[in-house]
């Protein structure tokens, strides 16, 4: 009986030994499994990542190309056939000169009336591959709602929805819904109210600053915008609408949906209260459809209004430019779009100011568009007469507005920079600015651009 109770123990223990190494062995095979997969998954990462990697390694080398050979959109070789051009493939190393794997890159030139060319990138490492498609061109003055070349004073009743910019320094009283910056830390204020030594940018007490304020920051350039609009006027000319010197006053141009009426000005009664363009002395001269590249010249001063349905840039300029014979362009009644989903784009560059006349509507103004004046400033064209200062219910702007001069400056004629008086007796007595995000990534045609090269948009796609 004792033999057969041994026996009987020891089966079993044999029994849990195999078991227990069983279980163990199947740990074991486990443990390992999953080491392997989490390995395995570790390097498609590795390899996932590398591959986004080189991707954006594409975009940044064709960043660097294009601001070294701007008009090169076939990375070096000859472009043939239609766009987009390419695949261009290149080696992605490490620091060491290893090749990990490749970025190809498919390059598609900017269309008519942009400014921005479009680059996808597929970085490929090993079987891993990601795609980066990017906007690469130089910012044009439509990423600010307001870009200021001298300092200036934004009221209290001053509403901002876009960036703001001064070179030389700024005074703002009013609502800031995007960031406002200055290119200096100090500067001489008392123009505006303020003292010599002030801060870049300041507030009396009333500034409101949802993304708060900067400086200094770089200076935005506006030395280039002549040889900008010497360029709208030569593609005006080649594939556009050219209207050279009026023989008279200069033009006043109409918009409408799918043209422009061209008329010749040949008197303005300049300081009336109210009537828009029944204020202008008119000859008719021709409807004129929509240039294909969406550009118009003007070479004498230019009165405008109306509604457009397409993307237009509006020059105005005499060349050579002679400083006491640049032309303005004046806002006389609504200028505004069919939609505001960035389909419709209008761009008016004026040699000197961009003046709001002193006779648009009482009940006030709606002005759709990016209003740059390049060696002036922008603002109404106030009454020195105190018997005829006229007062407008509001100004509201769906755009931007860049300005050499501004607040600080002394105007030509004595019409000033601003757009109401301190007393509020002559000018637009609310103001808002609204900033249309749809130009800084595409603004209108051949729009002056500032700055250097750069990543405008960016996005991941499907390889």
């Amino acid at each position: 009986m004792r033999r057969t109770s041994w026996l009987a123990n020891k089966g079993f223990s044999t029994v849990v030994v195999l078991t227990l190494a069983t279980l163990f062995f199947a740990l074991i095979t486990a443990v390992v499994a999953l080491t392997t997969a989490n390995v395995r998954v570790t390097k498609r990462r590795e390899l996932n990542l590398t591959a986004l990697n080189a991707a954006e390694a594409g975009i940044n080398y064709y960043l660097w190309h294009l601001a070294h050979d701007p008009e090169d959109y076939c990375d070096g070789n000859a472009c043939a056939g239609q766009p987009p051009y390419g695949p261009f493939v290149h080696n992605y190393t490490d620091t060491a000169g290893n090749v990990l794997g490749t970025f190809s890159l498919t390059i598609t030139p900017p269309s008519i009336g942009s400014s921005y060319a479009l680059v996808e990138s597929l970085g490929t490492i090993g079987a891993s591959q990601r795609k980066v498609e990017a906007q690469l061109g130089i910012p044009s003055f439509a990423q600010y709602a307001w870009v200021l070349n001298n300092r200036v004073w934004f009221g209290s009743t001053a509403t901002t929805h876009g960036p703001v910019h001064s070179n030389s320094g700024l005074r703002f009283d009013g609502h800031a819904v995007r960031l406002i910056t200055s290119a200096v830390g100090t500067y001489d204020a008392r123009c505006v109210g303020g003292i010599s030594g002030a801060p870049g940018v300041w507030t009396s007490g009333t500034g409101v600053f949802d993304e708060g304020t900067q400086f200094p920051v770089p200076p935005v350039d506006f030395a280039g915008i002549t040889a900008d609009l010497q360029q709208i006027q030569t593609d005006a000319q080649t594939d556009g609408l050219y209207l050279g010197p009026s023989g008279s006053r200069g033009y006043y141009l109409r918009l409408t949906t799918g043209g422009i009426d061209v008329y010749r000005v040949t008197a303005e009664n300049k300081y009336a209260t109210n009537g828009g363009a029944a204020n202008l002395t008119t000859t008719f001269l021709s409807n004129q459809p929509i240039p294909t590249n969406g550009i118009v010249f003007v070479e004498d001063f230019l009165w405008m209004e109306g509604t457009t349905d397409d993307r237009m840039t509006i020059g105005a300029g005499r060349f050579p430019d002679v400083p006491s014979q640049r032309p303005d362009i004046t806002v006389v009644n609504n200028i505004t779009y069919t939609v505001e989903d960035g389909t419709v784009a209008l761009g008016l560059v004026s040699q000197r100011d961009i003046r709001f006349a002193h006779y648009v509507p009482t009940a006030g103004l709606e002005v759709d568009a990016y209003l740059l004046a390049s060696n002036g400033g922008t603002g109404y064209v106030f009454s020195n007469n105190a018997a005829n200062r006229s007062r407008k219910a509001f100004f509201t702007l769906n755009g931007g507005i860049g300005a050499f001069r501004s607040t600080c400056d002394t105007a030509p004629e004595g019409t000033g920079y601003g757009m109401v008086t301190s007393t509020g007796l002559d000018g637009f007595l609310i103001r808002n600015y609204y900033f249309d995000q749809h130009l800084a990534f595409n603004p209108p045609p051949q729009f002056p651009k500032t700055g250097a090269y750069a990543i405008i948009s960016w996005q991941e796609v499907e390889p």
